[in-house]
């Protein structure tokens, strides 16, 4: 959606809000300069706090920078602590490895020396039974100790396989005393002892193939239970190196999670303060515009305030001139009723005179009749008919001199002529009335 375009007037009312109380006044320039000084003010104002953020935002950019390098440290921490983490879990692994081996190798020599152990011990355990069946053989025991010896000499006999015949013999054997015995017991005895000699040979022997064998075994497991404990001790410090590397990258993780939120809260407080810096830049020129828009519009108005003083100067002229004419018209119509007045008058004298006349003459003929001269009696008889026609005139107007003297008296009396003058002077300032009223 396209911006919506403002208006000259809104341009300046949005910096100078008293704008609508003055801006039917624009053709003042008095009015424009109070509203060009409010946003003179406004311009000013708006400038000087731009300059003011100027130091704001370089310590800022300060700041934003000593994070950035914060955050780069620790990153690179981080790093390092993964590195050491790897070459130690490394060497935890391979310590790892080295106990494993060494302790199945252990495993397998302990197996190796029991097996051992245990044919020795069998060699020795079957060496001690026949020494004692020996020390038997020249013992005389009681009945009860016989028949215990006899048994155990059995069983021991029995266990090196010897002859059936032999074993069955030593129990006869053993169970006389020796005062008792013939010889055939004592050959029996001879034969014994004789089995009991190669049997110990035989024995001693076999003692002397494993016992090495044994000592080997319990040496070589000596030396792998040692090596074991120090690989095992090895094992446990790298992984103790391990765990500490591994909890060196987790703090090393939250002090770059740190730093690069605190790099992000300077960006944006940062972002923030060149956003109002800018603003108040962008105010300037809007407020510049707005002057720009007051001084067109003081132009338009002026203009107008012209065209309606051109107007009204017009319409001043037209009336003036309509006022002149009806005036030109009224002192025409009064010129023209003076003269008329005047002819009127002149024609009152006039008729006043011929009635004076005619007066006269009736006057003059009454006196005739009433003395008639003899030249007069001759004309009449000798002219009759000639006065005798106007004589219904002279009926008729008789009383009509008296008249006419009455108004040509009233025409010619000062308090008439004035009269008329007034009329006069009324009809001609008539229209300079009407002119005035309009």
């Amino acid at each position: 959606m396209a911006p919506r375009t403002m208006t000259d007037a809104q341009k300046v009312a949005k910096f100078f809000p008293e704008f609508e109380q003055h801006s039917a006044q624009l053709a003042d320039a008095q009015v424009v300069q109070t509203v060009l000084l409010g946003l003179e003010e406004v311009k000013r104002s708006a400038a000087e706090r731009q300059v003011t953020f100027d130091p704001q935002v370089e310590a800022l950019k300060e700041v934003t920078r000593k994070c950035e390098a914060a955050r780069d440290a620790a990153v690179a921490a981080e790093a390092t602590a993964a590195a050491d983490l790897e070459l130690k879990a490394g060497l935890r692994k391979a310590a790892q490895d080295e106990a494993d081996s060494a302790t199945m190798e252990q495993s397998n020599v302990n197996v190796d020396g029991q097996v051992a152990a245990e044919i020795c011990e069998e060699l020795r355990a079957e060496q001690a039974a026949g020494w004692a069946v020996a020390e038997m053989l020249g013992k005389d025991a009681a009945a009860q100790e016989a028949e215990a010896d006899v048994e155990a000499v059995t069983t021991y006999l029995t266990g090196i396989r010897a002859e059936a015949t032999l074993v069955a013999a030593v129990a006869g054997v053993l169970a006389l005393k020796a005062a008792e015995r013939g010889p055939f017991d004592l050959v029996t005895l001879e034969s014994l002892s004789e089995v009991l000699a190669a049997k110990a040979l035989q024995v001693e022997e076999q003692l002397a193939l494993s016992t090495p064998a044994e000592r080997e075994a319990k040496s070589e497991m000596l030396g792998l239970w040692a090596l074991t404990e120090v690989l095992n001790e090895k094992l446990q410090a790298h992984g103790e190196a391990s765990t500490q590397a591994q909890a060196a990258v987790v703090a090393a993780k939250a002090a770059v999670k740190a730093a690069k939120k605190e790099l992000q809260l300077q960006n944006r407080a940062e972002g923030n303060l060149l956003a109002e810096q800018y603003l108040e830049g962008e105010k300037v020129e809007e407020v510049a515009v707005a002057i720009l828009a007051l001084q067109r519009l003081a132009v338009v108005a002026e203009a107008e305030a012209a065209v309606v003083a051109e107007a009204e100067a017009v319409a001043l002229a037209e009336a003036e001139a309509a006022a002149a004419s009806l005036q030109a018209a009224a002192e025409a119509q009064a010129e023209a009723a003076v003269a008329a007045s005047i002819q009127a008058a002149a024609e009152a004298e006039a008729e006043a005179a011929a009635a004076a006349s005619l007066q006269a003459a009736a006057e003059g003929e009454a006196e005739a009749v009433a003395a008639p001269a003899p030249e007069a009696a001759v004309e009449a008889e000798a002219a009759p008919a000639a006065p005798a026609a106007p004589a219904p005139e002279a009926e008729a107007a008789a009383p009509a001199p008296e008249a006419h003297a009455e108004d040509v008296e009233s025409l010619t009396s000062p308090q008439k002529r004035r009269k008329v003058e007034e009329e006069v002077s009324d009809a001609v300032n008539f229209p300079v009335s009407l002119m005035g009223g309009c």
